[in-house]
């Protein structure tokens, strides 16, 4: 007899069963007996040569036909699935999309271009435009219900173009080998989250209804940014010695009509 192989996985999906059918395959094709185990959540699954066992939890023992666990197996499979399925609202600058039945994450990208800005280091307000870079707006939310309850944004800025972003993962954190700085900004943290000052952020999403989420974004460009998270740990400090300063040089660039300076950003 052999030894078996033991899959681990969710309780009752396709990855499970295409896993114990490939190793039932490969145990037939050895000429050894079937002895394939199946671990999942609550239960342990043991394909045998005429029949299925199942050991449930507390050591309850069941043993059924092939026939009729695959068909519990898929009716299972089908349920999950038309219970999952989504039709979402998203905004127009996704680069990301990631759900769950109860968590999703999102990236929306923003291309570098030209904006309104305020700044205020507390003697006075100066309103001018500055060029901005590319933005990445990520964001993780919950759901509720069947609302989506916003559980957090992280704010970076790239050099890159949408399709060379990671894919991999949701981006929260700086990643400057993959071309993903800091937020160039007084009112960002270094942990990539965002001062909100008095704004009121739209928290609670319904009817799958996302696109709301682009206001993480376009009230940078509504409300006055100040000094006090500094400037120091995101461009280059030998060039720029206050907010002031760097503000008045992406200034400079929008009139000159210039692009946002990467190459400033600290590396």
């Amino acid at each position: 007899m052999s030894e078996g192989i033991v899959i681990e996985g969710s309780q009752d999906t396709p990855e499970v069963v295409e896993a114990a059918l490939v190793a039932s395959r490969a145990l037939s094709d050895l000429e050894e007996t079937l002895l394939t185990q199946v671990q999942v959540k609550g239960q342990e699954v043991t394909l045998m040569d005429d029949a299925v066992m199942i050991k449930g939890i507390g050591g309850i023992t069941k043993t059924i036909s092939y026939e009729d666990f695959i068909n519990s197996v898929l009716r299972a499979t089908n349920t999950l699935s038309e219970e999952t399925k989504l039709s979402l609202s998203l905004p127009g600058s996704v680069s990301y999309l990631a759900v769950g039945p109860t968590e999703l994450d999102i990236s929306c990208y923003y291309k570098e271009g030209v904006k309104p800005f305020q700044f205020s280091d507390g003697s006075r307000m100066e309103r001018y435009d500055i060029v901005v870079p590319n933005i990445i707006v990520s964001h993780k939310l919950r759901r509720e219900r069947s609302d989506w309850v916003h559980n957090g944004a992280f704010y970076t800025v790239t050099n890159m173009p949408v399709n060379k972003l990671p894919q991999d993962r949701l981006i929260t954190t700086m990643d400057r080998d993959r071309g993903i700085f800091l937020m160039p900004f007084t009112n960002a943290y270094d942990s990539c989250s965002m001062c909100y000052g008095g704004n009121k952020m739209p928290v609670r999403f319904i009817d799958n209804n996302l696109r709301g989420l682009d206001y993480y974004y376009n009230f940078l460009w509504e409300s006055p940014f100040n000094s006090d998270l500094g400037i120091g740990s995101k461009v280059n400090r030998n060039m720029f010695s206050s907010p002031r300063q760097w503000y008045h040089h992406l200034r400079d660039l929008a009139i000159d009509n210039k692009p946002f300076p990467y190459g400033d950003l600290r590396r």
